[in-house]
């Protein structure tokens, strides 16, 4: 096992570079004093991670657990979790995990996302910025997470972002928000096939903001 504690920043993955755990990554207890990320910050690279764990991390301003960015027309960055538990971390926004610019992430297999939180600015769970996509399977767990005093429980998404969420209140119970518990999406918000919510579909653009709790 790979385990990093107690760290003011875990790991940054630099334009071009690639972490890949096939298992036994743990990175827990960072706090970042600077309002940069605490858990991995994928500034621009890939992450490939199966079975890893990210916990108590707090990344004060955004992306806890995660902070995946990309710089459009210079990088992006791809962030993949499989069977993977982020859990208790916090940030202002996207307690878990937050994604901005050309970047990705995709949630597969038995990953968790649950029990993180969103201090002041939404996406306890999962925060997707402009610019950014987000993938999720249908075996994926986002739950009791927290937004306080803001949207977005489970997950946050942004105007102009690309998204499938497949989302129900039983295997999702317990997030919490102002508005959108399990999921709010601002305007103009590209849900595309195979999205859902509670087994009804979700699809295309609205011109106006959604949320479903």
């Amino acid at each position: 096992n790979t385990i990093i504690d107690n760290y003011a920043a875990g790991i940054t993955v630099s334009p071009v570079a690639k972490l890949e755990s096939d298992g036994g990554l743990v990175i827990k207890n960072c706090d970042s004093n600077n309002d940069a990320v605490a858990g991995i910050l994928n500034n621009g690279g890939t992450v490939d991670l199966t079975g890893a764990e990210i916990t108590g991390c707090d990344g004060r301003s955004s992306g806890g657990g995660i902070y995946s960015i990309g710089a459009l027309g210079l990088t992006t960055a791809a962030t993949g979790l499989t069977d993977c538990r982020i859990h208790d971390n916090s940030a202002g926004s996207g307690g878990g995990i937050y994604c901005i610019g050309t970047a990705s992430v995709e949630l597969k297999g038995s990953t968790e996302i649950y029990e993180n939180t969103a201090t002041y600015a939404g996406g306890g769970g999962v925060y997707i910025a402009t610019g950014g996509s987000f993938t999720m399977e249908e075996s994926v767990r986002i739950h009791e997470n927290t937004a306080l005093s803001s949207n977005g429980g489970g997950i946050y998404i942004a105007t102009g972002t690309t998204a499938k969420i497949i989302l129900n209140s039983t295997k999702d119970a317990g997030n919490t928000a102002s508005s959108g518990s399990l999921c709010y999406a601002e305007a103009y918000v590209n849900f595309v096939s195979g999205s859902s919510v509670n087994g009804t579909a979700v699809t295309g653009l609205s011109t106006s903001s959604r949320y479903w709790n």
